[in-house]
């Protein structure tokens, strides 16, 4: 049997069951009034989250299961399983209604002074290292953590020159704020790379990889700049 593309905007597009299945999982970690949520961030501060999760798991509570299926746990963002499949959407939707979409992709150029630190530091700059993201972005954007050291946003209705301004601010809303860590506060710089359908690539995979090409660029230039595909 032959899937029909409308089926995947149907289910992970902007206005389906699987984004509003998102918004939720994320609206209840961080809303204190709700049991589960208030259980799952009181559980992530005191490190005992994975073991508890297998313990739900176990006890087959769905909402536990989705939120380690589709949420990373450290920064309460999409992780990676869940912004590909965003992404893929997007991309078809875009197609189909000839419209752009961007992706940006950010890191920090001092990561890895900061992960020299124990467990609970590096955790605790991350955390607040989302937050920054989060300011930076758009309320229509979808950020992420899409690995160990990188965070992507995915940009609806958003050309190259509209994510070179979100990448911009990106720089200035970091150079301008200190981090929160366990130890010290940091003062840090990023590199960002971003690339837009269909400017830099006509699949979801091909624009990621322009925007990492374009984030590697950034960092090997020194840092602290933004950049986008040749």
């Amino acid at each position: 049997m032959t899937k029909n593309p409308q089926d995947d905007e149907a289910f992970f597009g902007p206005d389906s069951l699987f984004r509003r299945k998102l918004h939720k999982l994320r609206a209840e970690w961080h809303d204190p009034g709700k049991g589960k949520g208030n259980r799952a961030q009181e559980q992530l501060t005191g490190y005992a989250y994975i073991t508890n999760a297998e313990n739900s798991m176990k006890n087959k509570d769905t909402t536990e299961m989705e939120r380690l299926a589709l949420l990373d746990s450290v920064t309460e963002l999409y992780n990676q399983q869940a912004i590909i499949k965003v992404l893929i959407s997007e991309v078809r939707r875009a197609k189909r209604y000839k419209r752009p979409v961007a992706v940006i992709m950010v890191e920090c150029d001092q990561f890895d002074e900061v992960a020299s630190g124990n467990e609970i530091s590096r955790d605790t700059f991350l955390k607040s290292f989302s937050e920054l993201v989060l300011k930076a972005v758009r309320d229509v954007d979808v950020p992420s953590r899409y690995s160990n050291t990188q965070f992507l946003v995915i940009c609806p209705e958003t050309n190259s020159q509209g994510a070179k301004i979100i990448a911009d601010r990106m720089l200035r809303t970091v150079s301008a704020e200190a981090l929160v860590g366990v130890d010290r506060n940091w003062r840090i710089t990023v590199s960002v790379g971003y690339a837009s359908f269909p400017k830099h690539g006509t699949s979801a995979q091909d624009v990621i990889t322009k925007a990492e090409m374009a984030l590697q660029r950034a960092k090997t230039s020194g840092g602290n700049r933004c950049d986008a595909p040749f």
